[in-house]
């Protein structure tokens, strides 16, 4: 009983060294573990200040911070760039001229005596204000309208025809009376120039006022009293017209 006691004893002596020795054990496994865990987050921080290093410094690479190019996944796929041609593209010739065009169409008039190239515009283009048209496609033969002369062949503008004799002398007309003051008048059944001359001014004799004013419709006068063609349009002057002319 005595010797039970004696050991139990010692037992319990022994216990407090133990725990000791079991603590002192824990706190050196501990102090390792956060030395690891202190190197490996120093590494991690310095890790972009060599990579900076590196980039200061071409030709010098850290292994461990060597980054391999990135090739795209489908760069074997892409079709090759297309090379420039070797020859050049020659480029567009010019648009050829109004006079070359109108050489090429040959199209031309013969001028008369007393014409100018601002009559012929009017009689053939329709306008004298387009006279310089016709100074362009002739300027290898003249350079100035005093340069044209009778019997001279000029060109027309490429597109343009030359106007019938019967379309120069109604054309000539209208313009000669452009600042003539008349009425229309749309004939009736029956009418003539008579009856519309006694209707207007009170004597038929005067059918030639008529007459004269509409020289573009009647291109030679018609009798007085010939019947006219039911919803003609004729002018009907307000004043005395001669040939081609007016006067008041």
């Amino acid at each position: 009983m005595v010797l039970f006691q004696g050991e139990t004893e010692m037992k319990r002596a022994r216990r407090p060294g133990r725990e000791l020795a079991a603590r002192a054990t824990a706190l050196t496994a501990f102090v390792v573990v956060a030395a690891l865990a202190m190197a490996t987050w120093r590494g991690m921080d310095r890790a972009p200040v060599r990579a900076a290093h590196a980039q200061k410094q071409p030709g010098v690479q850290d292994s461990a911070l060597a980054v391999a190019p990135v090739v795209p996944a489908d760069a074997a796929t892409q079709p090759a760039p297309i090379a420039p041609p070797e020859t050049p593209i020659a480029a567009c010739p010019p648009a050829p001229s109004n006079l070359e065009r109108a050489k090429a169409a040959g199209v031309t008039v013969r001028v008369k005596k007393g014409e100018t190239l601002i009559s012929l515009a009017a009689d053939h283009l329709g306008s004298p204000d387009r006279w310089r048209e016709l100074l362009e496609v002739n300027a290898d033969k003249f350079t100035t309208p005093e340069r044209l002369q009778a019997g001279m062949l000029i060109r027309l503008p490429e597109g343009v025809r030359p106007a019938t004799a019967e379309e120069i002398r109604v054309s000539r007309f209208r313009r000669s009376i452009k600042d003539l003051r008349f009425d229309w008048y749309v004939v009736r059944s029956g009418d003539t120039l008579a009856s519309i001359a006694l209707d207007h001014y009170g004597d038929a004799s005067k059918a030639a006022w008529v007459a004269n004013a509409n020289a573009d419709t009647f291109p030679t006068p018609p009798d007085p009293a010939q019947p006219l063609t039911e919803g003609q349009r004729l002018r009907v002057p307000r004043e005395y017209v001669v040939g081609s002319g007016c006067s008041g």
